[in-house]
């Protein structure tokens, strides 16, 4: 607080008069000043236990994805073959796979000397090609050319423009190529390989796998007036009608190659000595639940297959996991309870939130939820207790892996219900009806009422604030009033200190007048 000198000359001490009665007057701002310190406590120890719960509710959120809770583990003895992924309903058993051949998409490549560069001219300045575009055509192609192409009524033509598209009046192979690798959903993409003879092979490729999605190409070139216009435009044109096929296996057709190892061809494999066919190299539907992605053959040069083993059985890895994580955060909050609302015996130390109301009525909520049964008469798992997870006698949880593990082997399905597990890229924001009456459903929307705004906690903070924001209101109030009282203080003394100045003086003056008349 300001000093107010004085030019009385008592010898009185104001300014440390005025401080120490200052310090009486400001000890009720002083317990105003204590009071906060232990709310601001309280507020960090509610801050803990909603971190602590807020990280629970993660591992349930996690507990309930059925993605991330695979029950059945599938297993591949040649995994540079086949790898493979189960759902919770894979069918279970061993099953031998023979990989005959793999799906490849098209692959068209132009003729040695068909084409000299990339900047060689297909339509030059002053032609009369107004109008110019490709036309890519899907279906299947017989490898003899006996029967001829088929098209694919499921893939409609796609055509793409290559009208001069540098505005310079001429086409180049290079502009063709970019021109197919523009437009996204042509289904085929170009590009320009320059060969060991310096010419420039074209080579195009279709974006899908199987028989059915090899492609022909149409070339129409016209002019102003719509009239068919010729140009070397048409040595783009392919067409596998009347193509003939070479010793090597390679069909030759209109200044184009498909090699052997070019053909759009499904995957050809065994299962269990069944054959299979497939337009992709993923087969999802072939074993129930299996998903398996064929990365080579089993032939070898003579064409005979070694087949690989593919394996699916019940696994408790994953789920084992989760409810791993799930018990760890669950122990954390209750140790994040203890910490600062609990009674250590030995140190004889409360915690800052102990008695608080809030807090235990969390922990109540909690530890009951975790006691109830959830489901029907019908469910096998109806308990958490059920999965091997259980209170100890201190509070905390344990998992039991040996109940688990005969949990999910002979009621993975029950598991799954109870948990309330469903596959969260379907229904990114919100548990379907079928999932909300199970104990994660329920558990997760507890911890929303306690977490969210106005919920439990979050009530209690806004409380504890108010008081906050309250003690600082009084604060200001008396620190206005105390520099008044310091103020009227400080003059009273400066008065005085001037009075007893002014006494000084005359008793001064009074003593030398006596000892003037003394010696006199």
């Amino acid at each position: 607080m300001a000093s107010i000198t004085t030019n009385g000359g008592s010898g009185l001490d104001i300014n440390s008069i005025v401080s120490q009665l200052m310090q009486i007057e400001q000890q009720p701002i002083a317990k105003l000043n204590t009071k906060e310190v232990s709310f601001q406590s309280q507020l960090s120890a509610l801050g803990t236990v909603k971190g602590a719960l807020s990280s629970f509710q993660s591992t349930v959120a996690a507990l309930m994805d059925i993605n991330k809770l695979n029950g059945v583990k599938a297993t591949s003895s040649g995994t540079d073959v086949a790898t493979v992924t189960a759902s919770n309903t894979a069918d279970l058993g061993n099953f031998s796979l023979d990989v005959l051949k793999l799906a490849q998409r098209q692959r068209l490549t132009s003729q040695a000397g068909q084409f000299t560069s990339g900047d060689q001219v297909l339509v030059p300045k002053g032609s009369d090609v107004a109008k110019a575009k490709l036309t890519f055509t899907f279906g299947k192609i017989d490898a003899a050319a006996t029967d001829g192409f088929k098209p694919n009524a499921s893939a409609p033509a796609k055509s793409v423009d290559i009208s001069d598209i540098n505005g310079d009046g001429q086409i180049t192979l290079s502009e063709v190529r970019d021109a197919i690798n523009k437009q996204s959903d042509l289904g085929v993409t170009a590009s320009l390989v320059k060969d060991s003879d310096n010419s420039v092979r074209l080579v195009m490729t279709g974006a899908n796998t199987g028989e059915n999605y090899a492609f022909k190409v149409g070339v129409e070139t016209t002019d102003a007036g719509g009239a068919t216009v010729a140009s070397d435009l048409s040595k783009l044109a392919f067409d596998p009608n009347g193509g003939t096929t070479d010793a090597n296996g390679n069909l030759v057709a209109n200044g184009f190659t498909i090699l052997k190892d070019g053909f759009a061809q499904n995957a050809q494999a065994k299962v269990n000595g069944i054959d299979v066919s497939s337009a992709s190299n993923t087969l999802t539907d072939v074993v129930g639940g299996l998903t398996i992605t064929l990365l080579k053959t089993t032939t070898d040069t003579n064409n005979k297959s070694t087949p690989i083993q593919i394996n699916s059985q019940r696994d408790s890895g994953a789920i084992k996991s989760a409810l791993s994580a799930f018990v760890k955060a669950y122990n954390d909050v209750q140790t994040s309870i203890t910490s600062v609302a609990g009674y250590n015996a030995d140190t004889k130390a409360s915690g800052i939130l102990q008695g608080d109301a809030s807090v235990r009525g969390v922990q109540n909520q909690l530890r009951s939820m975790l006691g109830e049964a959830f489901g029907g008469s019908d469910q096998a798992i109806k308990t958490m207790s059920q999965l091997g997870i259980a209170f100890q006698s201190d509070g905390k949880l344990a998992l039991d892996s040996t109940k688990l593990d005969k949990a999910v082997t002979e009621n993975l399905d029950s598991v799954l219900t109870f948990i309330g597990a469903y596959d969260k890229t379907k229904n990114p924001t919100k548990a379907p009806d079928s999932s909300q009456g199970s104990f994660g459903y329920k558990l997760n929307d507890m911890l929303d009422k306690m977490l969210t705004k106005g919920g439990t906690l979050d009530s209690r903070t806004d409380g504890i604030n108010r008081s906050i924001k309250l003690l600082s209101e009084q604060r200001d109030a008396m620190t206005a009033k105390l520099t008044e009282t310091e103020a009227r203080i400080r003059k009273q003394y400066v008065a005085l200190d001037q009075t007893l100045t002014k006494m000084q003086q005359t008793s001064n003056s009074l003593i030398s007048q006596l000892a003037a008349l003394s010696a006199n």
